[in-house]
């Protein structure tokens, strides 16, 4: 039996699709591809530029600064924020042109700049300043180069080869026939060679060498260079016996040698002070303060050359100064704006009155009084 309240199925309407539809679905397609391929090609030429935006560190989301609406340096001629209307006379902060205008009927053309075509066509490279250990793998790699070009000129036939540098280690490897005929011969021979290589390198050696004045010179450029970028500094040192002749002499040699400027003043009358002043570049300075507080040592005693003419004189017994707590003390270090000094001096001086007065011509008496001021306790 069939039910009679089955549902009928739906009666579908006849429709038929508009014409040119299915045409401009394939244009609308085609569109979207040649967009998407004109957007790969400027992807790529992006990519290629180096303009792409590095996804690691987030620049794809980065916002682009619009322009704005107007520039900063035409606002303080403008009164609205706009070039709309630039136009109109009654919108600029100026209404009636004139020579102190910002802006006039005037052209100012630059200063024509005359250039040789092999000024214009050089190339400025800039100046990479290289570790030691890139100037070391950078002389090796050219000298790989010159070996490599000099071995195919010889392979071309256009440089005679080298003779084989024989030694008396390889001696018998090199020269196998020769040898075993005559050894006494070819180890002459090769001996002779090897002084005539020795020869030729010393000389190499003396050709390279500076000459004194090229020397001098180039340290003497080398030290205005430090002045000019580091400036003049001075160090004030207070020694409490200087009667070690020894350790005078190095005191004076080396301020020469370091082309320092200043003063070593000791009194005849007074032996158990003294005052260094020394002026130079930084470098100068600091290897000077290593002599002094390092290197010399101030302990080592040493008999007093006034109290050895004294006692020569009394035909006395010379006694050793016990030096034992003598030191140097560093009083100021720093920099100063210019020299005080104009060379390196050691005076003949007296009395501390005399020194006081000799070092009050270059305004610097209060260093005396200050060095004098410095007790044991305040140099720990």
């Amino acid at each position: 039996m069939f039910s009679k309240n089955v549902p009928t199925r739906p009666r579908r309407d006849l429709k038929f699709n508009e014409k040119g539809k299915y045409i401009n679905k394939a244009i609308e397609l085609r569109e979207a591809e040649k967009l998407a391929h004109e957007e790969e090609l400027r992807s790529q030429e992006i990519r290629k530029m180096g303009l792409e935006p590095d996804i690691s560190i987030g620049e794809n989301l980065y916002r682009a600064v619009q322009p704005p609406n107007v520039e900063w340096w035409d606002k303080p001629l403008l009164k609205e924020n706009s070039y709309d209307q630039i136009e109109n006379v009654s919108k600029l902060t100026y209404m009636e042109i004139s020579e102190d205008n910002p802006i006039t009927h005037y052209i100012q053309f630059p200063v024509p700049i005359n250039l040789s075509s092999g000024q214009m066509n050089a190339i400025i490279e800039p100046k990479i300043y290289l570790t030691k250990k890139e100037l070391k793998k950078k002389r090796k790699i050219d000298r790989q180069t010159k070996l490599k070009r000099e071995q195919e000129l010889i392979r071309a036939g256009l440089l005679p080869p080298p003779p084989p540098k024989v030694k008396l280690k390889n001696l018998m490897s090199v020269l196998t026939n020769e040898a075993i005929k005559d050894p006494t011969a070819v180890e002459q021979k090769v001996k002779a060679e090897i002084e005539q290589r020795r020869l030729i390198h010393e000389k190499d050696n003396l050709e390279r060498k500076l000459s004194k004045k090229s020397t001098t010179d180039k340290t003497q450029i080398r030290q205005e260079n430090d002045l000019n970028k580091f400036g003049i500094f001075s160090n004030i040192f207070k020694i409490d016996h200087l009667v070690n002749s020894k350790h005078f002499y190095k005191l004076n040699v080396n301020a020469a040698q370091l082309n320092l400027k200043g003063v070593i003043i000791r009194l005849r009358e007074r032996e158990n002070f003294a005052l260094v002043i020394i002026e130079g570049t930084l470098k100068n300075v600091e290897h000077y303060q290593k002599l002094m507080l390092r290197r010399i040592n101030w302990k080592e005693n040493v008999i007093s050359k006034v109290k050895q003419i004294e006692q020569l004189n009394k035909d006395q017994v010379q006694e050793d100064i016990d030096l034992s707590k003598n030191k140097c003390s560093l009083i100021w270090e720093g920099q100063i704006k210019e020299f005080h000094f104009n060379k390196w001096s050691v005076p003949s001086i007296d009395t501390e009155s005399d020194a006081i007065n000799y070092l009050s011509r270059f305004n610097l008496d209060t260093y005396w009084r200050i060095a004098e001021a410095i007790t044991d306790d305040d140099d720990d």
